[in-house]
């Protein structure tokens, strides 16, 4: 097959594989499988963080991208706690977010849009490093180190969308947008790489998301995942290791796959 094919086939298949792996959350009711789903969202999210989003931040950028990351904790945690007061000043809790804010309408919502943005901009990194890699006739091994790591990140959108009370077709949307990524950085590869350092760009998005998903899975996920109940507390805290342990892995991959 020819190099265009090449590439088309990884990204149709990986665009697939994000909105058909990210959809499995969407199959489980009970709450014995959301306790262990949340618990490795909040695990992936962390993982994300310490072997993927870091690493590839300070690669571009030096230690000084670091200052990003309590930019974008502050911020999405200022944004929430606007926007949720603004909703319902008297249902805020004590910590300044109303517990009815997950419940709200068909939008993402803050966390949710925090989410697909921090998972996108690592992945239209992955679809610059595929074209290049396609380009350079090692584009196998390049599509399954992505596919190792947009399986679990897929799966930790949804559940984060499904705990927020987002509706199906929200979630499903949002799983397509960001399967849409591979091909919008490979397009992005083949359409501007020679004049604009997308590399550089996405180490600073990349940077600033960390400090949202360190937000997303302290507050957001791990409390649910971890509230008192033996039993619960025990499949939240092994999701968490879990993701983190996978996470851990994909990193080395995802690290391979870019250099």
């Amino acid at each position: 097959m020819s190099p265009s094919w090449d590439l088309a086939t990884y990204s149709l298949v990986l665009g697939l594989a994000a909105v058909a792996g990210g959809a499995l959350p969407l199959l489980t009711s009970r709450q014995r499988g959301m306790s262990i789903l949340t618990g490795l969202s909040g695990g992936v999210m962390l993982g994300t963080v310490a072997f993927i989003l870091l690493p590839e931040a300070v690669e571009q950028l030096g230690y000084r991208g670091l200052a990003l990351v309590p930019v974008g904790l502050v911020g999405i945690w200022g944004l929430e706690a606007y926007l949720h007061r603004r909703a319902d000043p008297v249902a805020a809790s004590p910590g300044g977010v109303p517990r009815e804010a997950h419940a709200a309408g068909p939008g993402l919502g803050v966390s949710g849009a925090g989410a697909l943005f921090g998972f996108s901009a690592h992945t239209i990194l992955d679809g610059v490093s595929l074209a290049g890699a396609v380009e350079a006739g090692v584009g196998g091994s390049v599509f399954l180190a992505i596919l190792a790591h947009k399986l679990p990140t897929s799966i930790s959108l949804c559940t984060l969308l499904i705990s927020e009370s987002r509706p199906q077709r929200t979630v499903l949307l949002a799983l397509a947008a960001y399967g849409l990524m591979v091909p919008l950085g490979a397009l992005l590869y083949l359409g501007i790489s020679a004049t604009v350092p997308i590399e550089r760009l996405a180490a600073w998005a990349m940077a600033l998301s960390a400090g949202t998903f360190l937000y997303i899975s302290l507050v957001e996920l791990l409390p649910g995942a971890l509230r008192p109940g033996a039993p619960r507390r025990v499949r939240g805290a092994l999701g968490l290791l879990g993701g983190v342990l996978l996470m851990a892995v994909v990193g080395g991959l995802s690290h391979g796959a870019h250099g």
